[in-house]
């Protein structure tokens, strides 16, 4: 009688094909399980040389791209990126979607512009002298959503920190405030604007603009989704802005997709934390020796390094107090700004805000100023945009109501300003007015022994149209 044995005693070494099939297993229960990839492309382009300069973006991209690592993303960056950077750039960051379990974010600081309805990102060293130029020297949102389509990946996120005042001004016959809404966003992908169309971007008084800066803070609460994540933010800027500025999202994410878990930030923040301490070991060491010999050079060295460092505003700072010829100018010699010359300058302000009184109210001004979020621009440009304001609203009424800041800043040299004043604005060919309050905030020097305002900025308290 045969007797039929269903198990060994003793195991028996598996065979090559046996071990070939686990293998494979293995590799596919990996790629069902593994996270998701993340890639990201971080633009911020701020020294524009034929269009005003702008405040922020340069700390937006770099801080933006530190948050990003920290989450596990993968992340190339560019600061002040010409055309052909921008583009090689985009393809590179498309080629790098092709898996479709890879996450896709894209994030640009800088100016943006609507032309007929389309939006588009200008780079540095782009001289568009026309609007019918536009098309060709700079990079169309719709085209980049179109590279993202084609990876065919399950999600992206583009974020477009943009929506600033048209800089080509009247030179642009459909010259509009803001980015405008795209018509077709492809599915899985999703565009977040600083503002709502038609809506200016604030560049914020601080290192980065409004936008940013809440995007920033809400970015590092754990357990948001994207939607989530995009409503806080908004919340945050709204209330920041008093509803002067509202972020908006075009598109739809169809699966839930989370910045932030404590398991995430553990693991990415080891990896940047030593990379970002040798970072700053570096640029200490430097300062230490700036410190060492505190000269003009040294402080022009350092800037020139670390443009935005961390030590940058205090380089600048120092710099300002060395004169023609290399020496330090003792702070006796710095005028100091009353608070008589602050009221008296208002007053000036206010009284010569409208067609008649043009040309006094330019004088107020520095050869270059913070204009708005239009970033530093020339008397021309701010002479073209209050000719265009006072077009546009012929009767103007301002009332002083009170001085709200006066800070000394820089030894006496600068100040900066905070007041209120109720405003009554009427066009009678419309039959159209509003009054209301707002607030002013200027950032005022002593140049030459006047007063000029460099930086400017506006905020409605309230409003009522009539």
């Amino acid at each position: 009688m045969t007797t039929t044995r269903y198990f060994m005693n003793k195991a028996e070494p598996l065979t090559f094909l046996q071990i070939l099939v686990l293998w494979l297993c293995l590799l596919a229960w990996q790629s069902v399980t593994a996270a998701p990839d993340r890639v990201a492309l971080i633009i911020g382009n701020q020294n524009y040389k034929n269009l005003p300069k702008l405040k922020n973006p340069a700390n937006d991209a770099t801080d933006i791209s530190t948050q990003l690592e920290i989450l596990g993303f993968n992340v190339d960056k560019l600061l002040d990126a010409d055309h052909q950077q921008m583009k090689n750039a985009i393809r590179q960051f498309s080629n790098k979607l092709t898996n479709k379990n890879t996450v896709g974010l894209f994030y640009f600081a800088g100016h943006g512009v609507q032309v007929k309805n389309r939006n588009y990102l200008i780079p540095i060293g782009s001289d568009i002298q026309h609007e019918a130029e536009v098309p060709y020297h700079s990079i169309e949102v719709g085209q980049l959503l179109e590279y993202m389509e084609y990876a065919q990946n399950n999600l992206n996120l583009v974020i477009l920190d943009a929506c600033r005042n048209n800089p080509f001004g009247g030179r642009f016959r459909s010259a509009q405030r803001g980015l405008a809404k795209i018509d077709v966003v492809p599915k899985g992908s999703m565009i977040l604007y600083a503002a709502s169309p038609g809506q200016q971007a604030e560049d914020g008084d601080g290192r980065n603009g409004l936008f940013t800066e809440k995007l920033l803070q809400v970015m590092q609460k754990p357990g948001l989704t994207v939607d989530q994540l995009i409503n806080k933010t908004a919340q945050a800027v709204n209330k920041a802005s008093s509803s002067g500025q509202i972020p908006y999202k075009e598109g739809i994410i169809l699966s839930d997709f989370y910045f932030t878990d404590q398991i995430t930030i553990n693991q990415a923040i080891n990896q940047s934390n030593a990379n970002t301490a040798i970072e700053k070991k570096v640029e200490l060491d430097f300062w230490n020796e700036v410190k060492a010999d505190p000269s003009e050079e040294m402080y022009k060295a350092y800037l020139e390094q670390y443009p935005h460092g961390l030590y940058a505003r205090i380089a600048t700072i120092k710099l300002k107090k060395f004169d023609n010829s290399g020496h330090e100018n003792s702070s006796e010699e710095i005028k100091t700004i009353k608070e008589n010359e602050v009221l008296a300058l208002i007053e000036s302000y206010l009284n010569a805000s409208n067609e008649q009184n043009l040309k006094n109210l330019l004088m107020l001004y520095a050869e270059i100023t913070e204009y708005y979020g239009s970033g530093k621009v020339t008397n021309d440009f701010i002479l073209k945009d209050k000719k265009n304001y006072f077009k546009r609203w012929p009767k103007i009424k301002y009332e002083f109501v009170k001085l709200d800041k006066n800070e000394t800043l820089e030894n006496g040299q600068k100040t900066f300003i905070s007041f209120l004043f109720n405003f009554d604005v009427y066009n009678q060919s419309k039959n159209r007015g509003i009054k209301g309050v707002a607030k002013n905030n200027l950032m005022l020097e002593n140049i030459n022994g006047k007063l000029k305002i460099i930086s400017e900025k506006q905020q409605i308290i309230n409003k009522k149209n009539y």
